[in-house]
């Protein structure tokens, strides 16, 4: 749609974000691009990265609110982008063949800006799941250079993390002769808003992936009742980022458990569930931590402030395992920009790997004392 001359696409909002951070910020597009391949006919995925700035969406100037010091806004009505004027559009016209119907409601420029990023022809473009992002680069800072500045590190941080980790344990011969488990690396979606989805920690794929998994290597008559007797052996590490404590809200968090930044993983733990970690799967996480000497400090909620939760309870009830959940300390949880300790995202890859290295003899000392 068009407003007082602005060319401005329709959006929504996506999970709890800090959608104050997102005003007068650069923004790009990102997401996945179905198109029809004009050799084959068929249909194809794939992924688009615009790294320009191509949309803002602009603050109300001071000199119109009724108060300096505070800012309100209508995510309806106050959050559409702008990607040009009407005016320069008519000039520059982008003419482009559009012959899907269901790109007649996006304008041609966008169509065009894709099309570019992924050098194919825009008639071939059926249709998109594009996100705006913001087009700074992560990087380091702070006087020392010892944060992480970056969108998304909340959960992409555990992600990465996560996935190096298993690769590069799982790329030593010896590692992969010697193991007796089978390890798994699995990152689901949708977190942000309830988990219901296909690919969110509601669905039954963990549960039905372990079970294919193990029946191929068990082989045998009584599978069924082995997985269930190797579901009660297994471990699930739900790992998603934690709250450090703010210097300028520090009331806010729980005194006798402050989480500070380059002191380590952070153990979450609530009594009402909110997170899966129970004084078993503490403790074998915390043996492990002390193996590959990697510092672990602890996050409670306040009594009096709502305790937000993660995937880890969901997987612990539909799949019966030792569950934990885990973190690192991080400022400005949901914000457009957000930030962690460069020393505790080192600790987080060493204490994932030894996980991978470490749980299965930690979980047999266990049975055997």
């Amino acid at each position: 749609m068009s407003r007082a001359g602005y060319m401005q696409p329709a959006v929504q909002t996506y999970g709890g974000g800090i959608w104050h951070t997102w005003f007068d910020r650069d923004l790009g597009l990102a997401g996945k691009v179905i198109l029809r391949n004009p050799e084959t006919k068929g249909l194809e995925y794939r992924l688009v990265h615009c790294k320009e700035g191509l949309l803002r969406i602009p603050s109300l100037a001071v000199h119109f609110t009724k108060s300096y010091n505070k800012f309100e806004f209508n995510l309806e009505e106050h959050l559409r982008p702008f990607l040009a004027t009407e005016h320069v559009d008519s000039i520059v016209k982008p003419e482009i063949d559009i012959s899907n119907e269901m790109l007649v409601r996006e304008f041609p420029v966008v169509i065009k800006a894709i099309a570019e990023e992924l050098k194919v022809d825009p008639a071939s473009i059926i249709d998109f799941d594009l996100n705006l992002i913001d087009v700074q680069p992560a990087g380091f800072t702070g006087v020392y250079k010892e944060f992480v500045s970056s969108g998304k590190l909340d959960n992409q941080i555990s992600c990465h993390c996560g996935l190096e980790a298993f690769k590069d344990l799982h790329e030593k011969p010896d590692f992969l002769k010697n193991d007796r488990d089978i390890n798994i690396l699995i990152m689901f979606d949708h977190e942000e808003i309830g988990s219901k989805s296909m690919q969110g920690a509601l669905s039954t794929y963990l549960a039905t992936l372990s079970k294919r998994i193990f029946q191929r290597a068990a082989n045998s008559p009584d599978s069924e009742e082995l997985f269930n007797a190797a579901l009660r052996r297994s471990f699930i590490v739900s790992a998603d980022l934690a709250h450090a404590v703010n210097p300028n809200y520090a009331s806010y968090h729980q005194e006798a458990h402050p989480v500070c930044m380059h002191k380590g993983v952070v153990v979450k733990t609530n009594y009402n569930v909110s997170y899966a970690t129970d004084s078993t799967s503490s403790v074998i996480l915390k043996e492990i931590a002390g193996k590959v000497k990697v510092p672990t400090q602890e996050f409670v909620a306040k009594c009096d402030s709502p305790c937000r939760t993660t995937v880890g309870p969901l997987l612990n009830t539909n799949t019966c395992m030792k569950t934990i959940d885990i973190g690192i300390g991080q400022l400005a949880m949901h914000s457009i920009r957000e930030i962690c300790g460069t020393t505790d995202v080192m600790y987080y890859y060493q204490l994932m790997k030894g996980f991978y290295e470490e749980y299965g003899k930690v979980d047999r000392s266990l049975l055997e004392g």
